[in-house]
């Protein structure tokens, strides 16, 4: 239950560096995943053991970012081929 946040947080963000033209530089990209990963170890208590828990939780929020970000690429690329293809009615 613990590791929820920085799974849905780093698939929420990835959605959205696909969506979003704002989010497009890469130095936004990186703080956002930095403070979502800081944010998750804080949350689930995972701090006042070591705060080596950070470089874990930031690379989980990156990775799942980034999955997310290239499967919602891959959706709209699939789907704007798939409008194409229709015939006209």
């Amino acid at each position: 239950m613990e590791e929820l946040f920085p799974i849905v947080g780093g698939v929420l963000l990835g959605f959205a560096f696909a969506g979003f033209a704002p989010l497009q530089p890469v130095w936004i990209r990186i703080t956002l995943v930095v403070v979502l990963g800081v944010t998750a170890t804080v949350l689930s208590g995972e701090a006042e053991q070591n705060w080596g828990f950070v470089l874990v939780d930031i690379g989980e929020v990156g990775l799942l970012a980034w999955i997310a970000h290239v499967a919602a690429g891959a959706f709209k690329t699939w789907y704007s081929k798939r409008d194409v293809a229709r015939p006209p009615p």
